[in-house]
């Protein structure tokens, strides 16, 4: 068996045996696991430092937006803010090696590495739409 395939067949049965609740734990501390990889907080803290005022969340997001930081699509309401990606950025799903919907939930973990070092405070991530739930976009909420 190739090596593709086999990590298909055992990413399959992980998914499947994974219950809702400690799927999503699991999946968004991998989520933050991917966004370390990526060296997030590195460059997060170069937008901070690039700041005049780091606690205006209005220019963090502007700046965030022009790195194309969390999709490059960000906007506040309110208390909230709300990013979207028009593709998925997933390498697993990318090279076909993920295919359950739940495993979007990863995606969450990210975006909790990306914003408590943005913000500098724990946040809670909603998603709101997937493209691996058939959604034409990602959107996710983000509550600070």
């Amino acid at each position: 068996m190739d090596p593709t395939t086999h990590t298909k067949a055992w990413l399959r049965g992980l998914m499947a045996t994974l219950t809702a609740r400690q799927g999503v734990d699991i999946l968004k501390a991998c989520g933050r696991a991917c966004a370390d990889s990526y060296g997030v907080q590195e460059t997060v803290a170069q937008v901070l430092a690039g700041l005049e005022n780091p606690d205006d969340i209005d220019a963090l997001l502007q700046a965030m937006n022009q790195r194309e930081i969390a999709g490059g699509r960000l906007r506040r309401e309110g208390d909230v803010i709300i990013g979207s990606y028009d593709r998925c950025y997933c390498p697993l799903r990318g090279q076909g090696l993920m295919e359950s919907p739940f495993f979007c939930n990863c995606t969450r973990g990210f975006a909790d590495r990306v914003f408590e070092t943005a913000l500098r405070r724990p946040v809670k991530v909603e998603l709101r739409k997937a493209i691996g739930w058939g959604d034409d976009e990602c959107e996710f909420v983000v509550r600070f």
